[in-house]
């Protein structure tokens, strides 16, 4: 697949035109047996590819990438959680809403 999308224009007098650029997925990503290494990967491939698009786009367009991108793994972020109950309100049954005048 190829996908065609408008680069940037250059912002300064004198600044060089972004260039044509392509991104590739050419291999599958390999097995990891250690977490730092799989984490010291993704955040290498990430960078790869964010340097890429944030040098190249139009500003308008990778802001609104940003957002749909964000958009779209939303639901990871969000915590599902019951409201705190209030200060008077003991959950656990000790301690919680006790007082002592000294």
């Amino acid at each position: 697949m190829i996908l065609q999308a408008h680069k940037a224009e250059p912002i300064y007098k004198g600044q060089p035109r972004p260039r044509t650029i392509g991104i590739r997925f050419v291999a599958t990503v390999p097995k990891f047996n250690d977490l730092a290494e799989w984490a010291s990967f993704c955040e290498n491939e990430a960078s790869k590819i964010e340097t890429v698009l944030y040098n190249n786009m139009p500003g308008g367009i990778y802001d609104r990438l940003l957002a749909k991108m964000m958009r779209r793994r939303a639901s990871l972020l969000a915590v599902s959680h019951s409201p705190t109950p209030p200060p008077d309100e003991n959950v656990s049954g000790e301690g919680a809403g006790d007082t002592q005048d000294t």
